[in-house]
């Protein structure tokens, strides 16, 4: 995953530097979410997809309360596919919810994200045209 980063959540999405997790293969581990705000995909800066599907937590017992009360010490875990080529029309299907979001800051990221690639044909690669995101 070469970065920066475009990390897609159920609720949000951000532009980050490093991803937040640990990948090993197929499968990666986050810190856990509270407000159950998980992980769907990865953009990297080749233009590369990574699709995340939530597995489980272990947010239980002991490890609740510690995480509740201390620090979060609690992880979620996914399973993990790559695909090296996105095409932007796929790219813009994964963004495009994010412009009806409540919040006006992700509205706005959402927007700043797509505004570039508005002439490029859906067809071409992403990562043809990924220096136009001004990551």
């Amino acid at each position: 995953m070469r970065p920066p980063i475009i990390e897609v959540r159920e609720n949000n999405l951000f532009v980050l530097m490093a991803f937040g997790g640990v990948l090993n293969g197929h499968a990666a581990r986050t810190p856990h979410n509270f407000l159950a705000n998980r992980v769907r995909n990865v953009i990297d800066s080749n233009g590369a997809l990574w699709v995340f599907a939530f597995q489980r937590t272990d947010h239980s017992g002991l490890r609740k309360v510690i995480s509740t009360a201390v620090r979060n010490i609690s992880s979620d875990y996914y399973s993990v596919a790559s695909f090296p080529m996105v095409t932007i029309e796929a790219f813009h299907r994964i963004v495009e919810s994010h412009l009806r979001s409540q919040n006006p800051d992700v509205r706005e990221l959402a927007e700043k994200l797509l505004e570039p690639l508005a002439q490029c044909p859906l067809s071409d690669a992403l990562g043809k045209h990924i220096g136009l995101l001004n990551l």
